[in-house]
């Protein structure tokens, strides 16, 4: 049996082609944006009168670099589905040293309109290379090695830009136009090196123009967790914005001057994603776990909360609250890193490879549309009268209703958050083999029944979703019902008890694996009484019989004794937080396939360990 990789060869793809090219010149575009966007600022800062400059030249800034995202990403998403996504790369590379050469120039003249065009050029340059971006990771590197290279991106983005934000601060208010060219000069001939590094990326499918974007559209809209997914990454930097404008308010006590505060808690909110990040390394285990989104959801209400009860009048903060505002915003962009990188693993691993870039532009669309109208409406509010501690409360009731929408439309979400749980609360699971879970194609997944909670932690543990058939009377146990009915179990009973009710299963369990789903079964029909494995049904064969796909044995070990089996002895606490493992064998071909020879394969993978 193939184990997973172990730790210390966990980030070996670091140094491969495969990935620090990407990872260098994503990172590098992002310090320029923002190391550019600061140089514009302090120009039209020094353009406009004391009144003016409160807020007008960090809003068109940021709309120089916003904007572009609504028009262009769309031209991105198609170019980088139709053309080899290395080299379109190198071509927005190049594009990138031109425009930094005449940046270069209008900073050296100090030229505010002249520097902000080409902010400008630089946003375009953004939007057309946003929909690569991740399109070109689940292509260069394999499905457990996604998840940690989502979260090094997204970190190692938000750490470019605080970069280039308080060098282009620090040199421009310094006066620095020279070293501000320079930097932004050597930015982007790195950048163009290491996009001359990137390994060929040839399109998936080539699809004709207004096919793939009606297919693409015809997807998204037929599928709830992606357009979901998408509606979640853009609600994560609206509110981002939206707190970003609010949360020096919270800082004032300790900043001194509001310009202070605006650094501070921005450091704060990019220092938390940061960490966030890095914590779904750990949490994830390999994997797209997307029941880390709930946990993230819940984590954000929680610090937001507290953040509004640190001053629930929305005035400037007295003297000693500013540090429980500190750790709240650190806590809320931790928080948000683990709402936001599973969505973005999600979409990775969910959408075709012939239109994923198609996908991300739609996303960089809305991303831009939210982010521009939070910022409207924030700053419309602000100018009635509204107090930060009221906008705050506003922002943490829209996020629980866009929580809930999301949530109620994609109940796998919350089942693989308490699988998720599960697994590290109640059990200690580690999973080997899960690579033979293949990422796309009907698949017939058969398991030893050890407890009540093993389709729930099963269903958590491979990386696609899955619909468990399941024995009726389980399926009618009180309390565990709903949840069942949530993961879509299908309930099934033996021929002489409802032949009707078995019908149905058996139909189906034939319509999706028809529609290339993965389907799992507990061929003993019911849970061990003894913690030995029963003799297999004839079941199995008849849905080969009619559909002939992949079978994947797997086997449970160590729930026998655990909390939700049928071992006896008192039901509370027996063994909790024990050593679990899902054992996941390599597919097994369905021509000749029987029950007897399924039973053995699992027996085989399980040992001697119940």
């Amino acid at each position: 049996m193939k184990l997973d990789p172990p730790t210390a060869k966990r980030f070996t793809f670091l140094l491969s082609r495969r990935f620090w090219p990407l990872l260098t010149v994503q990172a590098l575009a992002a310090f320029a944006d923002n190391l550019l966007r600061a140089a514009v600022v302090l120009l039209l800062w020094q353009m406009w009168t004391e009144d003016a400059r409160l807020r007008w030249p960090d809003a068109i800034a940021a709309l120089a670099l916003l904007l572009p995202f609504v028009v262009f990403s769309g031209i991105g998403g198609a170019w980088a589905d139709r053309l080899d996504k290395a080299v379109l790369v190198r071509r927005l590379r190049w594009l990138e040293l031109a425009l930094a050469a005449l940046a270069a120039a209008a900073l050296l003249l100090q030229s505010a309109p002249l520097a902000l065009t080409l902010l400008l050029g630089y946003g375009i340059r953004a939007a057309l290379f946003g929909p690569t971006k991740f399109a070109l990771l689940p292509q260069h590197l394999r499905r457990e090695e996604l998840i940690d290279g989502t979260a090094l991106v997204v970190a190692s983005g938000f750490i470019a830009i605080v970069a280039g934000v308080l060098l282009g601060t620090w040199l421009a208010a310094a006066g620095d136009w020279l070293g501000l060219a320079v930097v932004l000069l050597a930015s982007a001939l790195v950048g163009l090196g290491a996009a001359f590094a990137l390994p060929a990326a040839p399109p998936a499918v080539r699809l004709e123009r207004g096919a793939a974007w009606r297919a693409t559209l015809r997807e998204v809209r037929a599928q709830p967790a992606q357009i979901n997914s998408i509606l979640g990454i853009s609600w994560f930097w609206a509110a981002g914005v939206w707190l970003l404008m609010l949360a020096p308010d919270w800082l004032l006590g300790a900043s001194g001057t509001r310009e202070a505060a605006v650094g501070h808690a921005a450091l704060l909110l990019v220092g938390g994603i940061v960490l966030g990040a890095l914590l779904c390394l750990v949490a994830a285990r390999r994997q797209v776990e997307i029941g880390l989104v709930p946990a993230g959801a819940l984590a954000l209400a929680g610090f937001g909360f507290d953040l509004w009860l640190a001053a629930p009048a929305g005035a400037a903060v007295a003297s000693g609250v500013p540090w429980r505002g500190a750790i709240d915003l650190l806590g809320l962009g931790a928080a948000a890193a683990l709402f936001v990188v599973p969505l973005y693993g999600l979409l990775q691993t969910r959408v075709p490879q012939a239109r994923l870039a198609r996908v991300f532009a739609l996303n960089n669309i809305a991303n831009a549309l939210l982010m521009i109208a939070a910022a409207v409406l924030v700053q419309a509010l602000l100018a009635l009268g509204a107090s930060p501690g009221s906008l705050l409360a506003g922002l943490l009731i829209a996020h629980a209703l866009v929580a809930l929408y999301i949530f109620a439309l994609v109940p796998e979400f919350l089942l693989r958050f308490l699988a998720w749980l599960l697994a590290n609360g109640v059990y200690r699971l580690r999973v080997h083999g899960r690579e033979h879970i293949s990422a796309e194609g009907p698949m017939l997944v058969v398991c030893n029944h050890v407890s009540f909670m093993d389709a729930i932690i099963t269903l958590g543990a491979i990386p696609r979703p899955a619909r468990f058939v399941m024995y009726w009377k389980i399926f009618q146990v009180p309390v565990l019902k709903w949840l069942f009915r949530a993961a879509r179990a299908i309930p099934i009973a033996g021929a002489r008890e409802n032949p009707e009710l078995m019908a149905k299963a058996f139909s189906v369990v034939g319509a999706q694996l028809a529609a290339g789903e993965v389907v799992g079964i507990f061929p003993e029909g019911g849970l061990t009484r003894d913690g030995e494995i029963a003799p297999f049904k004839p079941g199995v064969e008849r849905i080969l019989a009619a559909h002939p796909v992949p079978v994947v044995p797997m086997a449970l070990c160590g729930l026998w004794g655990s909390v939700f089996s049928r071992a006896p002895g008192a039901p509370w606490p027996r063994r909790v937080w024990s050593r679990v493992e899902l054992r996941i064998g390599p597919p097994l071909a369905p021509e000749g396939l029987t029950a007897e020879q399924l039973e053995a394969a699992v027996r085989a993978l399980r040992g001697t360990w119940r």
